[in-house]
This record gives C-alpha cells, structure tokens and sequence, in this order.
C-alpha cells in the first residue's frame, strides 16, 4: 500500500475493514470444505485418491494465500492504529479512530459525534486538526 497522502491512507485503511470481513468468510468456508474432505471415508479416499489429493491440496494452497493476505491487511490496520495512537489529543485521536479503523460501524458523521459528544460542526473542525497531527506523525502529505 503506497499512499498519496495521510487522507488516501486513511481511505484505503478504511476500506480494509471489509476486506478483513471478507477474508475471515472465505477462510471459514475452505476450512469447512477441508473438514468435509477429512470426513470422508478411507475406503472412499483411496478409490478417488487423485481427486482427493488435488482438492485438499488446492484448498490448503487457497487457505495460505488468504492467511498471508490477511496478515499483509492487518499488519498495516495495526500500523495505521500506532500512528492515531501518536496523537497527543484525545478528542481528535478518537475522530479518526471511529472515522477511519471503525468506519464499518460508524459510517456518518453525525454517528462518529454521537459517539464522541462532540458537535458535528466541531467533529469537521477537530478533523482536520486530527489530519494535520497525522500528518506529522507519519511524514505524509
């Protein structure tokens, strides 16, 4: 992940919320699929051996990619958590934490204030200083 600028980065981190949602899914089901392939018979593997052996491999090739994928995806979610942690403000901290690493749950403004009892028209002011703090912290533009 190469980002433009803190807001970018902030995005995208954003975005891996679902991503991570998404993975935790897929990985659940090849697991399944695995344990279904483990409760088949012996007197069944060997008659379709071939066929058995691709599938769980194909599975256990399908399951590592995700596994790495997840924790490239949340290496970088734990890294973005650091950087807001950094910020000496609380109230701004929490503005980009419930903006940006929570956004699955509090996906308006008016819920991040809620959430903050802070004014929404305060919410967009410590936004912006909460940015500029990032900024900082992490060299960004």
């Amino acid at each position: 992940m190469i980002p433009l600028n803190a807001r970018d980065y902030l995005e995208d981190i954003k975005k891996t919320n679902k991503k991570i949602l998404s993975i935790k899914t897929e990985l659940a089901s090849i697991r399944e699929q695995k344990d279904g392939l483990k409760s088949v018979e012996i007197s069944e593997r060997v008659k379709s051996s071939a066929i058995y052996f691709d599938t769980l491999d194909s599975l256990l090739i399908r399951e590592d990619k995700l596994t790495n994928e997840y924790q490239q995806i949340l290496s970088e979610w734990w890294k973005c958590r650091n950087y807001i942690s950094k910020i000496l403000n609380q109230d701004r901290s929490d503005v980009l934490r419930y903006k940006y690493l929570l956004g699955y749950k509090y996906k308006s403004w008016d819920m991040i204030s809620e959430k903050t009892h802070i004014s929404k028209r305060n919410i967009f002011r410590i936004h912006g200083e909460a940015l500029e703090d990032f900024r900082k912290i992490t060299g960004m533009t």
